[in-house]
């Protein structure tokens, strides 16, 4: 129980010293007013009870004041020079009881650390004790003995400021106060400004005197040392000279002996250029002389490559001929027994058209007999007028015979090239046109024959008609006339339809044909196409070669060429090339006129081919 009291009573204490000190930082005092008459100062710390105590804090840290004195209101020295001066002054409150107190009672504590009041309670002190000391020295004296200045200043001022003290002095700014701020009327100032007139141009005659001086000395300097220069420069000149005559000499002899060995390497190296020249060409007529073995030994490989082509290619040209000619043979054996079908109608055509002319006499016999009975006069009239219309009729029959003609021979141009069309066969069906044309000729020529003939029958008969009477005559060829022309439909039908019956059995026959010759037909058109092709490539190529040829011409015109080495015979090599290069010229020129296995030679010769490839070439074409 006691020690609980114990610890509450010291926690209250505690609490109560917590709560009533009042601590005080540093650079200020604290002012406690208590029940004594004196008030009693604390820097550190101090109790502070309500209602019985009342405390007050004080600065105590240092104040700066500025004091600026300028132009005419400037500090009079001892000379009575006049001079703008700023100064400092750094101010605090002594740190003990009385003095503040003693601060505390005549400034208060709130004005204590302030700085306007400060400065209005010291300005005039401070500014009197400037002016006191200021006038004890010179104005030179004031920037040769600046401490001295300052600690004068703190000296008059002292220690006893009521309570502060004057920590130190600094002087911002020190100058002569211009001539111009200066007042003439006054004492002081006019004695300043007498002074520094004579100072100023004492100085200024000091100054120019000086000047000429240094520019005498300054001149002479310049003519010693250039006359020294000079004498250098010379003296440099000729040791220069002397040093180049020196170098002259040494380079000459220098030079004449690196000529000498120049010269001497020139001629070792123009001697080894020499003899590596004679090897090189040593060696470039030895290569010349391999490369020129080679190309004899490729020519007479491809000479002999071209021998076995061509005799190759002869005899498949041989054996291609001979399988020709056998197919010529049988196509002439197939039309011979078509020609033979074609006399064995023809002959039937005549049989009947004989028969046929037998009975027309026969009739006009038997009507000329029964006729000649009739009445003279209507029979002269109907002949004459029957007559007339035969006459025309058989004009426009020929014509129609005629076109009747030119239409069987376009039908079977067309039933030709549709046969030929269909068994694909160029040369078999222009065959067969050219047979059919001479069919439809033949046909048109005996139908024209025949008509002639008919005619002849007519006007025989009428001749002997005539004999008897003329009016049996004209009525018998009248009738003769319209029985002909009945006779000459009926046989042109027949044979129509023989020269169809013909066409149908020569289709028949080609149908019959076997592989071998369609494929001859085929290789035929194979091998035309082909010499087109390889007539086209050499064309190109030949001119393709005037192209490189003439350019080459061209390059060459102005050339300065020369022949070096060699065995001498390098000429007649080079004109013997230009005589091989005009050959083949000329036999390019005359390409048109080669067959497809020469062509093909020469295009493969042309392009650089090889004699195996030509050989490949060659059979692929055949």
């Amino acid at each position: 129980m006691i020690v609980g009291v114990s610890f509450v009573a010291i926690m209250g204490i505690l609490g109560l010293f917590n709560a009533f000190y009042k601590k005080v930082d540093q650079g200020e005092a604290l002012i406690v007013n208590n029940m004594s008459k004196i008030p009693s100062v604390h820097f550190t710390g101090a109790m502070v009870l309500p209602v019985i105590h009342r405390a007050e804090k004080m600065r105590i840290s240092v104040i700066p004041l500025q004091i600026d004195r300028r132009g005419k209101n400037g500090l009079i020295c001892k000379d009575n020079y006049r001079a703008d001066i700023s100064i400092g002054l750094y101010l605090r409150v002594n740190e003990t009881a009385d003095d503040v107190l003693r601060v505390a009672k005549s400034v208060g504590v709130a004005r204590a650390s302030d700085k306007a009041a400060v400065d209005e309670l010291f300005n005039a002190k401070f500014s009197e004790a400037l002016k006191t000391v200021g006038k004890k020295f010179n104005f030179v004296e004031l920037f040769e003995q600046r401490q001295e200045f300052r600690q004068a200043i703190v000296d008059l001022i002292g220690a006893d400021l009521n309570g502060y003290v004057l920590e130190d002095v600094a002087i911002d700014y020190l100058e002569q106060t211009p001539v111009s701020e200066l007042d003439p009327n006054n004492i002081m100032d006019s004695d300043g400004i007498r002074r520094i007139k004579e100072i100023t141009e004492k100085n200024r005659v000091a100054t120019n005197v000086l000047e000429r001086d240094a520019e005498v000395a300054i001149g002479e300097r310049n003519t010693a040392a250039f006359e020294q220069q000079e004498a250098l420069r010379k003296t440099q000149a000729e040791t220069k000279a002397r040093t180049d005559r020196e170098i002259a000499e040494l380079t000459s002899k220098e030079e004449a002996r690196r000529n000498a060995a120049h010269e001497e390497q020139r001629r070792a190296s123009e001697l080894a250029r020499t003899e590596a020249q004679k090897a090189i060409d040593i060696a470039e007529e030895e290569r010349q002389r391999e490369q020129e073995l080679a190309a004899k030994a490729r020519e007479k490989a491809i000479a002999v490559e071209e021998v076995a082509i061509q005799s190759a290619t002869e005899l498949e040209h041989i054996n291609r001929e001979r399988r020709v000619e056998e197919q010529r043979i049988e196509k002439d054996k197939v039309l011979e027994v078509k020609q033979k079908e074609i006399a064995d109608i023809q002959a039937e055509r005549i049989q009947v058209e004989a028969r046929v002319a037998e009975e027309e006499e026969n009739i006009l016999s038997m009507r000329n007999r029964e006729d000649a009975k009739r009445n003279k006069e209507t029979l002269v009239i109907t002949a004459e007028a029957k007559a007339d219309q035969v006459r025309i009729e058989q004009v426009e029959s020929a014509k129609a015979e005629r076109q009747s003609a030119e239409l069987r021979k376009a039908a079977m141009i067309e039933i030709a090239e549709g046969e030929k069309a269909k068994a694909a066969a160029p040369g078999l069906a222009q065959a067969q046109i050219r047979e059919a044309d001479a069919v439809a000729s033949r046909a048109v020529a005996e139908a024209e024959a025949f008509g002639r003939s008919e005619a002849a029958k007519a006007e025989r008969l009428e001749g002997e008609t005539r004999a008897k009477n003329e009016e049996d005559m004209l009525l018998a060829r009248a009738k003769g006339e319209e029985e002909l022309g009945n006779a000459k439909a009926a046989a042109a039908l027949k044979m129509a339809e023989a020269e169809a019956q013909g066409i149908t059995k020569k289709a028949e026959a080609y149908e019959r044909m076997d592989e071998s010759s369609r494929e001859f037909e085929v290789m035929n058109r194979n091998l035309d196409i082909h010499r087109d092709e390889t007539m086209s490539r050499i064309e190109a190529n030949v001119r393709i070669s005037e192209a490189q040829a003439k350019a080459m011409g061209e390059a060459l015109a102005n050339a300065k060429m020369e022949f070096i080495g060699g065995d001498g015979d390098v000429f007649n090599k080079v004109a013997q090339g230009i005589g091989y290069g005009r050959a083949a010229d000329h036999f390019l020129k005359n390409a048109s006129s080669m067959t497809p296995f020469v062509s093909s030679i020469m295009e493969k010769i042309m392009n650089g081919g090889s004699a195996g490839r030509l050989k490949t070439d060659n059979d692929t074409t055949d």
